[in-house]
């Protein structure tokens, strides 16, 4: 048997009190005008400081870069043709130095000599706090590069050039994680 269904008049009741004001047509165009202001100003504030703090350009002129990417492939191919086998490492040295040790050999595992160039370890997005360090030779075909100690520890990305007579014959990017 079913229990008959009643009316319960206080669940029915208003929660209206006397003597607030309404909310009127007037009252809601102001609160959604407000809402949308801070949102527009918040946007075009934060556009602002990403575009004036953005530093991370890979090239200066990505048409440049364009026109010029024969010859990069060109030199890739005769990278790849030398087929130099190029050991790195990369530590912190005790005395809070960062050092990069290149072994570079030919082919047929003979020390490959007489090389110049660079080294910079890239920051990942902001290329006003790259570090460069200076390629010396230590001995037959080994190289070093000492960075400055105010290198942090985290991702980097080291930024390799070899060469000869002026002439680039090793290009590598590497990422590597300093401690």
């Amino acid at each position: 048997m079913s229990s008959p269904v009643t009316s319960r008049p206080d669940r029915l009741a208003s929660d209206y009190v006397p003597g607030g004001s309404p909310l009127t047509g007037r009252k809601v165009l102001m609160i959604m005008v407000a809402f949308f202001g801070v949102i527009f100003a918040m946007n075009v504030v934060l556009l602002k400081l990403a575009a004036t703090t953005f530093r991370g350009l890979e090239v200066e002129s990505a048409y440049r870069a364009g026109q010029e990417y024969n010859d990069v492939l060109a030199e890739s191919a005769a990278q790849r043709a030398r087929a130099w086998a190029v050991d790195v490492r990369v530590a912190r040295r005790a005395d809070g130095l960062v050092a990069a040790v290149f072994a570079v050999s030919d082919p047929d595992g003979a020390p490959v000599a007489g090389l110049s160039g660079s080294a910079r370890l890239a920051a990942p997005a902001d290329t006003a706090l790259d570090v460069e360090g200076v390629l010396v030779e230590t001995g037959a075909g080994a190289y070093e590069a000492i960075f400055p100690e105010e290198t942090d520890p985290g991702r980097w990305t080291l930024v390799t050039e070899l060469s000869r007579d002026g002439d680039v014959l090793f290009r590598s990017r590497n990422r590597i994680l300093l401690d």
